[in-house]
């Protein structure tokens, strides 16, 4: 997926939630219902945590300049942790509401503007989720993840919130419901947010990245006849972009010239199988 592919993706969140916060204001202004008003702050708080994802990627794949020889892929990792915190900050606050809640023993009274508000912003947030993940399978991104869980959490607690209000309204309205659901909910959700914040912050330490791609680079290097050995291999992450580095053992009398076209073939080879890849490879005489 190109750049502006990618950045067009994660404008969509920004775009829908920007709607979301348009529409709970409105029926918020005819309703006047607080429920409603404390869901235009989450949506708002959605809206700028998509901005601010957005902004790091676009500053992410801005040109390269003597300051920053390795680029700014890195501002995504910083991103994408600043995320999950505030993910984990807003299920901390919802797990406090739901233990206050069920101590005061207290039932909630939904209106219908609120239940079609929910409705919404249920749907549109599972919309989000669909378009990132169908983005994800494409192109391995961080940065997409993070999206990925942040909207999996607002979309399990609104439709959370949403179960509840159902079944509180038409069924049979108990203290109990409305704090439970929103506890399950927001469970499904530590898991993918620790894996995104632990990932971005294992690219920050320079971490060797996963076995399976350091095994086609080995298995790419190992083929190629005009090799007689490799060693210090070396990989990171920064971003999206991985950096790889290995030295090379070739025979003493190649060319300069036999010996950069050997080295730009392993390049091109790695760079096929794995996306977005930077390789410096030194070669070295038997």
């Amino acid at each position: 997926m190109s750049c502006q592919k990618l950045s067009r993706v994660l404008s969509i969140p920004v775009v829908l939630s920007t709607l979301l916060v348009i529409a709970k204001l409105i029926v918020f202004k005819i309703d006047g219902s607080l429920s409603i008003l404390s869901l235009c702050i989450d949506s708002i708080f959605d809206l700028m945590s998509s901005c601010m994802l957005l902004i790091a990627y676009n500053y992410s794949i801005k040109e390269k300049n003597d300051d920053y020889k390795y680029g700014f892929y890195g501002i995504t990792d910083i991103a994408a942790v600043c995320v999950s915190v505030f993910v984990l900050i807003t299920i901390y606050f919802i797990y406090k509401s739901a233990f206050i809640n069920i101590i005061n023993k207290k039932i909630l009274y939904y209106s219908n503007a609120t239940i079609l508000v929910m409705l919404i912003s249920t749907m549109i947030s599972f919309i989000i989720i669909a378009i990132l993940k169908r983005s994800y399978k494409k192109h391995d991104s961080l940065i997409l993840k993070g999206e990925m869980a942040h909207y999996s959490a607002d979309g399990l607690t609104n439709f959370g919130v949403f179960l509840s209000i159902i079944f509180c309204k038409f069924i049979y309205n108990h203290y109990l419901i409305d704090p439970i659901i929103a506890i399950i909910m927001t469970l499904f959700v530590l898991k993918p947010v620790f894996e995104v914040m632990i990932s971005a912050i294992n690219n920050m330490m320079s971490k060797e990245i996963e076995d399976s791609k350091k095994n086609i680079i080995t298995s790419i290097i190992s083929d190629n006849k005009e090799i007689l050995s490799y060693s210090d291999l070396r990989t990171r992450r920064s971003g999206d972009r991985i950096f790889i580095q290995v030295k090379v053992q070739l025979e003493k009398d190649k060319s300069f010239v036999e010996v950069h076209a050997i080295i730009r073939q392993i390049k091109k080879d790695i760079q096929s199988s794995i996306e977005n890849s930077e390789i410096i490879i030194h070669a070295c005489p038997a």
